[in-house]
């Protein structure tokens, strides 16, 4: 698809003048940039590091085509052959401690059944060990370990017997982790309304349970020596708990540190009642860092932001480590467990930089910086520091920091594409504005190139998923909307005034930011926030006021629906990518009773899409993946029913045997290109 451009409009002042009020949009500009030349950007994502040495090694999807690439330092290699964009994804990648070799998981087409595979660090045809995810190798490097159907199995790396049944238990198994000597495996026992943190012991073949109780135990970290398992205690779920609960007071998470000989374990401290009383945790599964000096680090909403703390395994109080109107959102401890380096928006609040902090306590330590966001922070064993960066038009890329900070080289720059169209990228403008509660909020705001003056647009407003989610001024570290920020930069490559929002209940603004009591199903109190954004709009210079729509996908399906039903004088046309429309069908059909009281469930109604029907005038188009797991099909179904019962005009995009977000890379160009297409027709001048 050819990029757009402004038409051309004679010298004619009537002419100009009806362009100024109508909004022109761009029209195909040969030899430009089309929208598969944009989506080409290659998304990278979980980097590890080798135990020793420099390699380091990430997932990188090229256009649907998912594979492990390697770097020892320099430029890097493909490790894996799979080259078909056919929907299939790879995984909890891991070195041998030699790092000479890489476990991986690899999930089938159907994004169900998954693979365990090993693969040489030089290359070479990966060899598969057998069926399961979450592969840990063992500290000796002879075994690796995983999950399957809830259970463990394991297979020995030189392939010398087939892969066994290790360890059956009740429940579901989750996360193993090796003893740092190999003679122990710990994991999570999962048991729906509790979980129990579990020993197996080879040598014994002997199952203990650590201080087993009612609570819902998980995130087990070792202490360096072995002789302990530190793990965080969550309250247990009560059988009358429902979805419209969740900001109900909860009893306070707690830490625990347990004897690896006797399993008896004691509480070494609890949050406090109130604010911070609920875990909000990190990204990823290691939320306790064992360092040295028998220091435990953990995040913390002690004061409604999210922080690093520091705790004597013994016990005792907890020391801040990174002060401040800041939230930390991912962590990894330095290979010589003295420091914490970690990612937040210190110093600029809608972007990702890296920092480090010493485990002991002082200053933190700004690491990287700029008008790019950096994520993904991987210490390496000689000091050194593997992370991802993305600019606003430059595609993601795998950089690799010095120890002492003095340079950072890139490492992938063989994953982007030649043809690759930086120069059609915006750079977005960082813009603020108050709801009418006076609640202040965040967004980028994307301009078509070359824009004239008086020159008005058509525009669209963007509501990511999540809730908890917070779009960036760059290339994002979610998959999901590593897409939908090429596609707000496509619209803008056509001639519209694109703007992120970063609506409330959304992170990294704080605990009262995310946690509003009156939010989606409570009352839908974010209507407000896509009120004040298109009153924004429509007072820019740039914007034709009366040609404004508004799109997003899941959580952010459901603000558009809820837009379109209660403001369709304000938003022209939608695009509803499988969102939510009725809350009270969607919580009882997934827990297969009704939930809730009377009055919940009224309000529950009353904050859905559906209930605003009599007002939905707008077009909108509906695109959903009819296996989506997280928010049934048949919200999609149901509304595309009542809408045609009320005469409004309806489109949809089913894509079949497609999830929550589309596995294969075609059926994201057609769900993009369906909806660039359908604001054309909805939001250009007549």
């Amino acid at each position: 698809m050819n990029r757009a451009r402004i038409c051309l409009l004679g010298f004619s002042l009537c002419m100009l003048a009806a362009a100024v009020v109508s909004g022109a949009v761009r029209t195909a500009e040969e030899g430009a940039p089309t929208l598969e030349q944009m989506l080409s950007a290659p998304y990278l994502a979980e980097l590890v590091a080798a135990p020793g040495g420099r390699s380091v090694a990430w997932i990188a999807n090229q256009q649907g085509r998912c594979n492990l690439w390697i770097s020892d330092g320099g430029e890097a290699r493909r490790l894996t052959p799979y080259l078909r964009d056919d929907g299939t994804w790879l995984e909890s990648a891991v070195f041998t401690p030699d790092g000479r070799a890489l476990v991986f998981a690899r999930s089938k087409t159907d994004g169900k059944a998954k693979e365990i595979w090993l693969v040489a660090a030089t290359g070479g045809d990966p060899v598969q060990l057998g069926e399961g995810d979450s592969p840990a190798v063992s500290p000796a490097g002879d075994r690796v370990v995983w999950i399957k159907g809830g259970q463990m199995w394991w297979a020995p790396l030189d392939h010398s017997w087939q892969a066994e049944l290790l360890v059956e238990v009740w429940g579901n198994c989750t996360g193993p982790r090796w003893s740092p000597d190999g003679s122990r495996l710990c994991f999570v026992t999962d048991r729906e309304d509790h979980s129990f943190v579990a020993l197996y012991d080879l040598a014994t073949h002997s199952l203990t349970y650590l201080a087993p109780g009612v609570d819902r135990d998980i995130a087990p970290a070792w202490s360096p020596d072995g002789s302990s398992v530190a793990f965080v205690r969550l309250p247990g779920k009560r059988l009358d708990e429902t979805p419209y609960d969740w900001l109900r007071p909860a009893f306070p998470w707690s830490i625990w540190v347990a004897d690896v000989a006797t399993g008896e374990g004691r509480a070494i401290w609890q949050a406090d009642p109130g604010l911070g009383s609920r875990l909000k945790g990190l990204l990823g599964p290691e939320q306790l860092f064992w360092g040295g000096g028998d220091v435990l680090v953990f995040s913390w909403e002690r004061d409604g932001r999210q922080h690093l703390y520091a705790l004597l395994a013994s016990g005792g109080t907890p020391r801040l480590l990174t002060p401040g109107a800041f939230d930390i959102e991912e962590a990894a401890m330095a290979a010589d467990r003295k420091a914490l380096v970690y990612s937040s928006n210190q110093d600029d609040p809608d972007r990702r930089h890296l920092w480090t902090v010493p485990v002991a306590g002082g200053v933190p330590h700004r690491l990287t910086g700029g008008s790019a966001c950096q994520w993904s922070p991987t210490p390496l064993a000689d000091g050194s520091l593997a992370y991802i960066q993305a600019e606003a038009a430059r595609a993601p890329q795998v950089l690799l920091l010095e120890a002492g900070g003095e340079r950072s080289s890139i490492l992938s720059a063989a994953l982007v594409p030649q043809d690759f169209p930086a120069a059609a990228f915006a750079e977005p403008e960082l813009v603020s504005f108050p709801a009418p509660d006076g609640l202040e909020l965040h967004g980028q705001l994307f301009l078509p190139h070359g824009l004239r003056k008086g020159e008005r647009c058509p525009a669209v407003l963007f509501l990511h998923g999540g809730p908890a989610r917070q779009m960036l001024p760059a290339f994002h570290p979610m998959e999901f909307y590593h897409e939908t920020y090429i596609l707000n930069q496509y619209l803008a490559s056509r001639g519209y005034v694109a703007l992120s929002l970063n609506y409330r209940r959304g992170s990294m603004y704080g605990a009262a930011f995310r946690d509003v009591p009156s939010g989606g199903f409570l009352g839908a109190s974010e209507f407000q926030d896509l009120l004040a954004a298109a009153q924004y709009l429509r007072k820019r210079p740039e914007v034709d006021r009366e040609r404004i729509g508004l799109w997003g996908p899941s959580y952010g399906g459901y603000l558009t629906a809820l837009g379109l039903a209660r403001a369709s004088n304000l938003f022209r046309a939608g695009v509803d990518w499988c969102g939510i429309h009725d809350w009270v069908l969607a919580f009882d059909r997934r827990a297969g009773r009704l939930e809730g009281t009377p009055k919940q469930r009224r309000l529950a109604f009353e904050s859905s899409p559906v209930a605003g029907l009599e007002t939905w005038r707008s077009p909108v188009l509906l695109i959903h993946g009819d296996a989506d797991s997280d928010v049934p099909f048949s919200q999609t179904v149901d509304l595309a029913q009542r809408l045609r019962e009320r005469g409004v005009h309806v489109e949809t995009l089913v894509l079949p045997d497609e999830g929550h977000a589309p596995a294969i890379h075609a059926n994201w160009v057609r769900a993009c290109r369906a909806t660039a297409d359908f604001f054309d027709r909805h939001l250009r001048a007549e």
